[in-house]
């Protein structure tokens, strides 16, 4: 008789229905459809599998860096605004349409910098 080892895994939602539905229209348990799997997979498999996360985590690391870099212009950009701002309000000649306009790109160089970093951070874990 094969002696069995208890393995505890963590899968997605998805994963756990994609089996639970392999398991009833095969009849099998889900242990019985993890352990044919697993006997089934080959190094050729793994391979493709690693090399397609590989792939996957080098376009996310560029994505990454892409994003700071974008952060890191909106700051800039925001700043500059500000320190235009304040020598426009110590200059009287320019009028308050022009002040307004430069709140107004202010503000949405900062939604945007906020939207950034929302995106940034729902991507995280993905």
């Amino acid at each position: 008789m094969v002696k069995l080892t208890r393995k505890l895994i963590t899968i997605t939602e998805q994963q756990n229905q994609h089996l639970n539905t392999l398991s009833a229209q095969t009849g099998m348990p889900v242990t019985e459809i993890i352990r044919r799997m697993i006997d089934n997979s080959n190094e050729v498999n793994f391979k493709q599998i690693v090399e397609s996360n590989d792939a996957k985590l080098a376009e996310y690391k560029k994505v990454k860096a892409s994003l700071k870099y974008y952060i890191y212009l909106l700051n800039r950009a925001t700043n500059s605004i500000s320190q235009i701002e304040k020598r426009v309000s110590s200059d009287s000649k320019l009028d308050y349409e022009t002040l307004n306009v430069l709140n107004l790109i202010k503000q949405q160089l900062s939604d945007l910098r906020g939207d950034v970093d929302e995106y940034c951070k729902s991507n995280t874990n993905k």
